[in-house]
């Protein structure tokens, strides 16, 4: 646990020298903070309900931007075959990764919080619980698409072509909520499980559900892994 601490903080410190993420961040806050005054100011409306579900779909394309270079980068630079001879277990390597975007993507929504003291300014019969839930859900869809993107970007040399990947597999779970009413009763219970917004309502509705919590690190777990092996893969054919 310590080597993936070390590795995931080194991997932070790069990510903040680097003016892309501050070019992302920026774009990230400056979408949601448009989002949020346009609902509070043109609508009327002093709730947070409907920036949350804003920022999920902002989430399909700002996080493949922090992850599409994670492992692809490293192997097409060739260091990532430097990484792989190291005393270091390769899982380890891709945890770290996993965490560092993981922890970019919880300081992305920690700047999101002005919108509560905002909130309380404006708004009346605030229910902070159902707040804290929704950006609970929201860190951890986030934890799912991180780890959607590790992926993609195990599979990739081209950081683009990683981005893409990890953009459709994403939008594969998001969009999944707007078939349902097409899929047959006898099946539709299965498609609404594999559906993102599904659970996540849950955590809007200020709702705490041990399936919802078991999907999304299910999702987390089985991503990670599968960025795992296909490292291994790609490491035995590099021997061969």
């Amino acid at each position: 646990m310590h080597t993936i601490i070390t590795i995931a903080r080194k991997e932070l410190s790069i990510a903040w020298r680097s003016i892309a993420y501050y070019f992302i961040f920026a774009i990230f806050l400056a979408t949601t903070g448009a989002i949020f005054s346009s609902t509070l100011f043109k609508l009327g409306k002093a709730e947070l309900r409907s920036l949350f579900s804003i920022i999920h779909l902002i989430f399909l394309f700002y996080i493949p931007a922090l992850t599409m270079g994670s492992l692809a980068r490293e192997k097409s630079t060739g260091t990532f075959e430097i990484l792989s001879v190291a005393p270091i277990r390769l899982s380890s390597i891709v945890w770290a990764k996993f965490l560092a975007v993981w922890s970019l993507v919880f300081m992305a929504l920690l700047f999101t919080f002005i919108n509560i003291f905002i909130l309380m300014l404006f708004g009346t019969g605030i229910d902070y619980g159902a707040i804290l839930c929704g950006y609970l859900g929201l860190f951890l869809v986030g934890g799912v698409y991180t780890a959607i993107g590790i992926f993609a970007s195990s599979i990739q040399t081209n950081q683009i072509l990683a981005f893409i990947i990890a953009l459709l597999l994403g939008a594969v779970l998001y969009l999944v909520q707007y078939i349902l009413p097409l899929i047959p009763q006898s099946v539709k219970g299965i498609f609404q499980f594999i559906s993102m917004d599904f659970h996540y309502q849950s955590f809007l509705k200020g709702v705490i559900d041990t399936r919802d919590l078991v999907f999304m690190f299910s999702l987390i777990v089985g991503f990670i892994i599968l960025a795992e092996l296909n490292l291994k893969s790609h490491n035995t054919m590099v021997e061969r």
